[in-house]
């Protein structure tokens, strides 16, 4: 992101990528530390805002955590039905009912002044 993006009155989204396999500290004892690797969606704006999930390695997907308009949505019943194309688009809400994960690089709808968390899922 350039300096004037950051500086810019319409900067009202942001996405992060928190990579859990790129830890640089050790444990104390010397060994790598890992964990999961997510990623943070905050849309700050009114509006809701469409994201294009970051691609990371082939075979990957997206499987949604938290949406604070609906609330940790992995605690629904529901088993993940299908895996959501690039080329389809869903909002965070939609997930809770029909259960998805999400491919690299597919659109999410993020509704405004709100936080969704996913969660990277490996083959």
């Amino acid at each position: 992101m350039s300096e004037e993006s950051w500086e810019g009155e319409f900067t009202k989204s942001l996405g992060v990528f928190l990579n859990g396999k790129a830890i640089p500290d050790p444990h104390p004892q010397g060994k790598l530390v890992t964990d999961e690797s997510f990623y943070l969606v905050f849309n700050a704006y009114h509006k809701g805002m469409t994201f294009v999930l970051p691609k990371i390695q082939i075979g990957h997907c997206w499987r949604p955590i938290l949406d604070t308009n609906s609330g940790w949505l992995e605690e629904r019943k529901t088993p993940f039905k299908r895996l959501l194309k690039k080329q389809e688009t869903i909002s965070a809400a939609e997930i809770k009912s029909i259960g998805t994960k999400f491919e690299e690089g597919s659109s999410i709808k993020v509704k405004g002044r709100s936080l969704v968390i996913l969660q990277l899922c490996e083959p």
